[in-house]
C-alpha cells in the first residue's frame, strides 16, 4: 500500500486520443478519478480527472500532481496545485486521494504554446 499524505497547508496556493478536446476559458468540472501511482519514469505522482459539468460545454480534463520526483523544482509545482485544489474543495489535510472523488471545482485552462490544453 502507497504512503499518500498530503497537507494542503504545507505549499502556498497559485490539463485526442478520441477525447472531446476542452477549450480555453474556466469551466465547472467534477472530480471522477484520483489514482496514486508510479509515473513512467518511477516516482510516484496524483493522477486526476475532471469530468466537465459545464452548461457551456463538455469533456474530460486531466492532471498529474508530481508530488514525488527528483526535481525540487517539479515538486514544489505539484504541491502547490495539489494545495490549490484542496482549498478549492476544503479539504484540509488530505490523507487518501479517494477524498477528493466527486468534489466540484471550476478548472482553468490554457494551451500551450503548441495549441495542446
Amino acid at each position: 500500500m502507497l504512503n499518500f499524505n498530503a497537507d494542503p497547508t504545507a505549499a502556498e496556493s497559485q490539463g485526442s486520443g478520441g477525447f472531446h478536446v476542452v477549450g480555453d476559458g474556466t469551466w465547472e468540472a467534477e472530480i471522477i478519478m484520483c489514482d496514486y501511482k508510479a509515473t513512467k519514469k518511477g516516482p510516484n505522482a496524483l493522477f486526476t480527472r475532471f469530468q466537465v459539468t459545464d452548461d457551456k460545454g463538455t469533456g474530460l480534463v486531466f492532471n498529474c500532481f508530481n508530488i514525488e520526483h527528483p526535481s525540487e523544482k517539479v515538486r514544489e509545482i505539484g504541491h502547490r496545485e495539489l494545495s490549490a485544489l484542496c482549498v478549492a474543495v476544503g479539504i484540509d489535510n488530505l490523507t487518501d486521494p479517494s477524498q477528493l472523488l466527486a468534489k466540484r471545482v471550476k478548472v482553468a485552462i490554457q494551451a500551450d504554446k503548441e495549441g495542446e490544453p
